[in-house]
């Protein structure tokens, strides 16, 4: 009957050793809604900036709700480009939720998404792109790096996988946005958004 016990004892172990805590939501951070606002209002969008510029010269401007959502305007040349948002929803104390808007065009299609138009087989297209496409991926790691205190990093965003509910983008990134930003980081010259589309970028000042 002992040596019945103690194996019973011995069988349990490895259970209860394997026993892990339940993985953490892709949106749900262990922060209060009141600490993630304040970490995100004075988020560094600097390196989120390098990694996503295109050729054109862009600018943020942040519009703040306390404790409810950060939106941010990019712009160029004074031109609203597109907009994207951090929605917050407290879980707990502890505990919040955070969603990801993004400014849609004309036709209802969220800005820079990735994916190709109707009928089309390349990714959304723009004439002047103000940032490489997918963002989307692109914000969620600037939301992780601001709430975890560290800095940007693009191999977040290139092995991203889709949020749930969102298309998922073309397999190869905006050709055009790559293009234009050659000019800007290697010939130290940029394009204007007023640009005709032959006209070659013009140098920084």
């Amino acid at each position: 009957m002992r040596y019945q016990w103690i194996f019973g004892l011995v069988a349990l172990i490895p259970i209860a050793a394997c026993k892990t805590e339940p993985s953490r939501a892709f949106n749900h951070y262990p922060i209060s809604a009141h600490d993630a606002y304040d970490k995100l209002v004075a988020a560094d969008l600097s390196d989120f900036k390098l990694n996503r510029q295109c050729g054109i010269l862009i600018h943020f401007s942040i519009d703040p709700t306390p404790e409810t959502s950060v939106t941010w305007h990019v712009t160029s040349e004074g031109r609203e480009q597109f907009s994207f948002s951090a929605n917050l929803t407290p879980i707990s104390a502890t505990e919040t939720q955070i969603d990801i808007s993004v400014s849609k065009d004309v036709n209802g299609k969220e800005d820079y998404d990735g994916t190709p138009a109707p009928g089309d087989y390349q990714s959304q297209r723009f004439r002047r792109p103000a940032v490489d496409q997918p963002v989307r991926p692109a914000i969620r790691e600037l939301i992780n790096a601001t709430l975890e205190d560290r800095k940007f990093d693009s191999e977040h965003v290139w092995n991203a996988e889709p949020e749930p509910g969102i298309p998922k983008p073309n397999e190869s990134s905006d050709g055009v946005c790559y293009m234009q930003r050659e000019a800007l980081q290697h010939e130290s010259a940029h394009f204007s958004i007023n640009d005709p589309v032959e006209l070659g970028p013009k140098p920084s000042q």
